[in-house]
């Protein structure tokens, strides 16, 4: 089974995220000052042995199916991609 980490912005500096499986809420939903610690805290979050993939979803943007084990160390990687991806969405969207 692969979950679904959902980070959404609130404000700059703020963002909400959860893991998802199916639409239904597999960590409560918390608040966090990076996208990168969103990422960290929630893959952690998730029980041990309930799954062993997920997709980070930012923005619309995708980072495709990583391993919980590996994706805390991969935090700040996958947070980087997730908002260069977004990046460029919105820059193509304006021309």
């Amino acid at each position: 089974m692969v979950l679904t980490l959902q980070i959404d912005k609130i404000e700059s500096g703020l963002y909400r995220a959860a893991v998802l499986c199916g639409g239904v809420e597999v960590t409560e939903p918390s608040q966090y000052a990076s996208i990168e610690e969103a990422i960290r805290e929630e893959a952690n979050a998730v029980p041990e042995g309930f799954a062993y993939f997920a997709d980070v979803i930012y923005g619309g943007a995708s980072s495709g199916t990583i391993s919980l084990t590996l994706l805390p160390e991969r935090a700040s990687q996958v947070a980087d991609q997730l908002v260069a991806i977004v990046a460029e969405m919105y820059r193509v969207a304006q021309s």
